[in-house]
């Protein structure tokens, strides 16, 4: 279900017409009914000037607190709306799931062990930024594969980088 929020942010930062709190308070009892498990806040331009997205955040807690809540310009802060509200999405999606997911798996590994999570990028995560910004894992896999070898290859290779290495081959296999 999508809410709209009078109020306007130019792409340069400025307003351009002001936030109405009074509608989206009143949009927000229409969807109470609809007991939301999740809730995205993308605003156009919030990338350049984040004060309505911010303004609606506050507004949503005060009526929904225990929801978990995903704000477009802390998820990507992006000039293209599609990608940006598009991953909001993804990433209010799945943050109720991961948090439930780890907190699990941290009580099963016990309060003696530090649970880290791989992100997109291939460097890790405490459990409880991943629960904050679940959408950074979400191509932990294939990065994970890329970072696991790199550590391999580095742990059986002496001396030498593992960027040295797949450099001196690709420019010899170019030479030859």
């Amino acid at each position: 279900m999508t809410i709209e929020v009078p109020g306007c942010i130019s792409t340069q930062g400025h307003e351009l017409q002001a936030f109405n709190e009074a509608v989206l308070r009143e949009r927000l009892q229409r969807l109470r009914i609809h007991n939301p498990e999740a809730i995205t806040i993308s605003l156009i331009n919030s990338f350049s000037n984040p004060s309505h997205e911010l303004l609606a955040r506050d507004i949503i807690r005060q009526e929904f607190p225990d929801i978990p809540m995903s704000i477009s310009y802390e998820v990507l802060p992006e000039l293209m709306e599609y990608e940006r509200t598009i991953t909001t999405v993804a990433d209010a999606y799945i943050k109720l799931q991961l948090d439930k997911y780890l907190r699990r798996l941290q009580h099963h590994l016990g309060d003696d062990v530090t649970l880290r999570v791989l992100r997109s990028d291939g460097g890790l995560s405490t459990a409880d930024l991943a629960c904050a910004n679940p959408v950074n894992m979400l191509m932990s896999g294939p990065s994970g594969g890329v970072a696991g070898v790199i550590s391999l290859v580095a742990k059986r290779t002496e001396s030498v980088s593992l960027y040295f290495t797949c450099q001196h081959t690709l420019q010899e296999d170019y030479l030859t």
